[in-house]
């Protein structure tokens, strides 16, 4: 509720707003596991973490990342493909199959932990965007 008059000294010194705590990465991790968790906690509302379920959904995130990073450093490492016996291109490819397996954990994690653009989209700004853009010239919406 607003006041009339100029903010007393008071009311400028008054905070409001999330004082959250951004809540620590569980024992069962990784060191690079944690990391991760730490990156993303610190780019989010620390409320967005607030129940058991959220921070457990978090936890698998970090995991799938760190196995798709390991994964992608092996592949990384093989060498180049043309090279490879068909024994090593099997190899190869079960690599790769493995790292989209991942990675697709991983997009559908961040998903419903809510980290993704596309989880935020909201259709009334869309809604407004699409108002604000170009009207293209059609044959019914020439004027003669």
């Amino acid at each position: 509720m607003r006041t009339r008059g100029r903010p007393s000294s008071v009311s400028k010194t008054l905070v409001s707003g999330n004082f959250g705590e951004r809540p620590e990465p569980p024992n069962g991790l990784t060191k690079r596991q944690k990391a991760i968790w730490r990156e993303v906690v610190a780019a989010e509302d620390p409320i967005l973490f607030n129940t058991a379920v959220l921070r457990g959904l978090l936890a698998d995130y970090c995991r799938r990342r760190a196995t798709g990073e390991e994964i992608s450093e092996v592949i990384d490492g093989s060498g180049a493909v043309a090279q490879q016996d068909d024994e090593q291109l099997a190899r190869f490819d079960q690599l790769l199959r493995m790292r989209d397996r991942e990675m697709t954990a991983v997009i559908t994690a961040a998903t419903k932990l809510r980290l993704t653009n596309q989880s935020r989209y909201q259709p009334v700004v869309a809604g407004r965007a699409a108002d604000r853009g170009a009207v293209q010239d059609t044959p019914w919406r020439k004027s003669a």
